[in-house]
Order: structure tokens, then sequence, then C-alpha cells
């Protein structure tokens, strides 16, 4: 029965247990998207090809699903939308009531719960948001375009100013 809602089906233990994993999937997943762009930013100031950088990272030890958005959406401009920024923080905010309550530190879903909550207080939370860029230095910021459909100032992945949606 399970397998009509998907091909990928686990058993990972007693009831709650799925939820634990889940949010320990997405934190995982944010952090490493944030790393990713983070990289990508750095070598474009440092005037290399972002396509250099995704084949030479992706053939290494950084690979990751969150690298594969550098040649379908990140160099092309095409920010189609994804997972919504209200469920991301909510994910966040599981993981680290879990850590908090086993008394596991952590510290990069904080941030990535920070940079989430930055965003949702610049835009309507149950948008996914495109990013629109300024410069490296600048910490996101969020706005709505002429279309009341949500914008994001964050670190040009490419070096300059551009508009994505």
């Amino acid at each position: 029965m399970l397998r009509a809602l998907g091909p990928n089906i686990f058993s990972v233990g007693p009831v709650g247990a799925g939820n634990t994993v889940k949010a320990i999937n997405n934190m995982m997943a944010c952090v490493n998207s944030l790393a990713m762009m983070e990289g990508l930013v750095l070598g474009r100031r440092a005037g290399l090809d972002p396509m250099t950088i995704y084949e030479v990272v992706k053939a290494s030890s950084g690979g990751s699903k969150a690298l594969e958005r550098i040649p379908t959406a990140i160099v092309p401009r095409n920010f189609a939308p994804g997972f919504k920024v209200f469920l991301m923080n909510k994910d966040l905010e599981t993981f680290n009531t879990i850590a908090k309550e086993l008394h596991v530190p952590v510290s990069f879903s904080n941030v990535a719960q920070r940079y989430q909550q930055a965003a949702m207080r610049r835009a309507s939370p149950n948008r996914t948001p495109a990013w629109r860029s300024r410069s490296s230095r600048s910490s996101p910021r969020w706005s709505e375009d002429g279309d009341g459909r949500p914008l994001v100032t964050c670190p040009s992945a490419s070096g300059g100013r551009r508009r994505g949606r």
C-alpha cells in the first residue's frame, strides 16, 4: 500500500522515528544548500567560473544534491518554486527541539534556521521565494515584486546583480 506514495519506503523504528529522520534529512539538506551557495559566492568573487567549480566539486568530496542546482538553476537563473520556507523552518525547529531534549549540542542547524526565519519575516510564509542578488556582504533581505511574489536579496553566485524568479 505504501508503494503508491513513492518508491523509497524505509522502516526506521518506533512511532515518531520517521519524524526524527525527516527532520535530520531536511536539516542536512538545508545546511548543505547554504554551504554550496556560500562556496559558490566565494568562487565567483575569486573570478572562478561557476561551472568549473561545479565540475571540480562534483568529482571531489564536496559533491551533493545541492551542488546539482548549479547547472540546472543557478547558472541559468531558473529559480522554480520548491520546498516552502515555513516548512523548512518547521523541520529545523523539530530537529533543534529533539537535539535539545536529547542534550545534543548543535550549531549548523541553528544558523540555517536563522536564515529561514529571516526569510519568513520578510515574505509571506506560504510562498516559496525566488532569489534576487546584490552583494555577498549583504544578509538575506526579502520583499515582494509588483506581482506580489516574494523576492530575497542574497549573495550572488554570478558575482553581479541579477534577479531570478
